[in-house]
């Protein structure tokens, strides 16, 4: 979706979910994402090191699977 400024409100996104470390499908992708408020300042705070992980599998690794590189 698309308003009147010519900015995206709204986009949705669908695939089949591909699992790059097994190389194997997880079933399908359905994202939508909405945002609400254009230009409002932000704060953002990082998550604690116990709230994130590392990537498995290297971009390249990834790249070849999906026919990238």
């Amino acid at each position: 979706m698309i308003d009147r400024d010519d900015r995206t409100k709204q986009f949705r996104l669908r695939a089949e979910h591909i699992d790059l470390l097994a190389g194997t499908g997880d079933g399908p992708l359905d994202l939508t994402i909405t945002f609400l408020d254009i230009n409002q300042p932000v704060t953002i705070k990082a998550p604690p090191a116990e709230d994130t992980a590392l990537s498995r599998t290297p971009r390249r690794k990834a790249e070849r699977h999906l026919g990238k590189g």
